[in-house]
């Protein structure tokens, strides 16, 4: 038996008890419990994306061009959510406090991964009139302003939704998120229907990071194929496994495809080097503010959680 918050549809076994010291949770890395896969699928997510930047010669050649600065932070906001995320299913199941806390955390990572690849997309992928409805003036400060809102939405409604299933709390968290995607994504939206795939070497892989973010939120929204067989899959092969699985393989030929811009230079000599340094620092403001949020819904959640045991 696990309170309430720790459960998730038609997953009837597996979960670790809470109440135990921190080492009994890191070492459930190499133990059997439904969190297993959800651990290990972003913390190799997170080993291969630093390890394929590690091995791009031409980044370890242009690392002080600051023209490849949002290129690392690209890849350095999808290593941040996946580790996030890992850590979040890793440790959560201590308390209702600590489940909470990691995945306000998680969301956080969420908000840096929305603009990080907000930023590489403007800075390498977008051709001439790719914003589609949006200037390219307001591209980076809409999708800034996104990120956060899909941090504060996913922690809003966990504080106000304490039923984990209830659909409340999945409007909450999908539907900023979905906005974010759409806008995020036109630039490269714009570009596969304009472009020709034989006069651009990244389009395959754009094609492929639409489809796995695609597939991906199918599983995120849909307990499947757990629905089907409950109890079938509480180990292995859930939805949300399935979700971590795609999710990585998106941010993967993600990097991929913006590499290849970075090397082609899409639209990249086009901007200043004001222009980037705005950009960087502006992530380090959504970073402090998505932080900021994670700690006030912390704080607030140890008082109803306190309140709740009065």
């Amino acid at each position: 038996e696990v309170p309430i918050v720790f459960h998730e549809k038609y997953i009837t076994s597996g979960y670790r008890p809470p109440g135990q010291p921190w080492r009994f949770y890191a070492l459930s890395l190499f133990a059997r419990h439904n969190e297993i896969a959800n651990v290990w699928t972003h913390l190799l997510g997170t080993l291969l994306v630093l390890a394929r930047v590690g091995k791009i010669p031409e980044l370890a050649a242009t690392r002080a061009d600051i023209a490849s600065w949002p290129f690392f932070l690209l890849a350095l906001s999808g290593a941040a959510y996946m580790a996030l995320s890992t850590v979040a299913h890793l440790f959560h199941s201590r308390s209702e406090l600590a489940h909470y806390g990691f995945f306000f955390l998680d969301y956080v990572g969420v908000a840096l991964y929305q603009y990080g690849s907000a930023v590489g997309h403007y800075f390498y992928c977008a051709g001439p009139g790719g914003f589609a409805f949006l200037r390219d003036d307001v591209y980076l400060p809409t999708t800034w302003m996104l990120a956060w809102l899909s941090c504060a939405g996913c922690c809003f409604a966990n504080l106000c939704f304490r039923m984990p299933h209830s659909l409340g709390r999945k409007l909450f968290k999908v539907l900023p998120c979905a906005v974010a995607y759409v806008v995020v994504i036109s630039p490269i939206a714009h570009r596969l229907v304009t472009s020709s795939p034989n006069h651009d070497p990244a389009f395959v892989f754009h094609v492929a990071q639409v489809a796995f973010f695609l597939l991906s939120a199918v599983f995120f929204t849909f307990p499947l194929p757990e629905q089907l067989k409950p109890g079938r899959f509480n180990v292995l092969g859930h939805s949300h496994q399935i979700f971590h699985v795609l999710l990585s393989l998106c941010t993967i030929t993600q990097i991929e495809a913006v590499h290849l811009d970075f090397l082609k230079r899409h639209n990249g000599r086009n901007h200043s080097d004001v222009e980037v340094r705005w950009a960087l620092m502006s992530f380090g403001a959504l970073a402090g503010l998505s932080i900021a949020t994670a700690a006030l819904c912390t704080l607030q959640m140890r008082k109803q959680l306190a309140n709740k045991d009065k």
